[in-house]
């Protein structure tokens, strides 16, 4: 997404610095109390950054392994070009775990994990399985972790139109045509009316093309 409402997180020296002193109430803390604490804010930004490398490796070599052999040259290029697809999601664009969700709501796991299927199970947001972890795309959480609204509204036809995660979660971050090639997620913000319509008459040209092939 090129968006900057919509750019992953950059975890410069100042940008951490932002969010730790943000995030951190220091009110009755010793200076030993508040540097213990953004120790611990550092060490979570670089756990969850390797993280995130980790699983895009882990995802490409699984891919990869299971479509490459023995079958023809034109098949593994799509292969490749879908493991580039869903890398460049993970990278640019970012997803949270449960567990980093529940850190950025300051809530328990089980908390988190119930308050995403609740969403989840009235189309309001959606989730991808990857090497056996859920996946949560940032495009559809505010900074602390709630629920982008606009965003949400978007979710609920495509989903009843039964566009798969990875399709969903790449129409809301790329330009789109029935947007003037602007992006989904951004309208989403300024003009939520016209993105909502984008997102119905995609999920209506979806329809259509299921019906067509029988």
């Amino acid at each position: 997404m090129t968006a900057h409402a919509f750019e992953p997180a950059r975890y410069d020296t100042q940008t951490a610095q932002d969010l730790e002193w943000s995030q951190i109430n220091v009110e009755g803390l010793s200076p030993s109390d508040v540097e213990s604490a953004l120790e611990l804010y550092r060490e979570i930004i670089k756990e969850q950054l390797h993280e995130r490398e980790s699983l895009i490796a882990r995802l490409t070599q699984a891919y990869l392994s299971k479509t490459v052999q023995l079958i023809p040259e034109a098949t593994q290029r799509q292969a490749q070009r879908s493991v580039s697809f869903r890398a460049r999601l993970l990278e640019e664009e970012g997803a949270e775990t449960y567990e980093s969700l529940a850190i950025l709501r300051g809530s328990s796991q089980s908390t988190t994990r119930a308050w995403v299927a609740r969403h989840r199970d009235k189309f309001a947001m959606f989730t991808l399985e990857a090497e056996g972890r859920t996946l949560i795309p940032k495009v559809q959480l505010t900074d602390r972790g709630m629920l982008r609204k606009n965003v949400a509204a978007l979710i609920k036809p495509l989903a009843e139109a039964e566009l798969g995660g990875w399709g969903l979660w790449s129409w809301l971050t790329a330009p789109t045509s029935l947007l003037s090639d602007e992006i989904p997620a951004v309208v989403a913000e300024s003009s939520p009316e016209r993105a909502r319509t984008a997102a119905e008459l995609y999920a209506e040209d979806l329809r259509d093309a299921k019906d067509r092939m029988g």
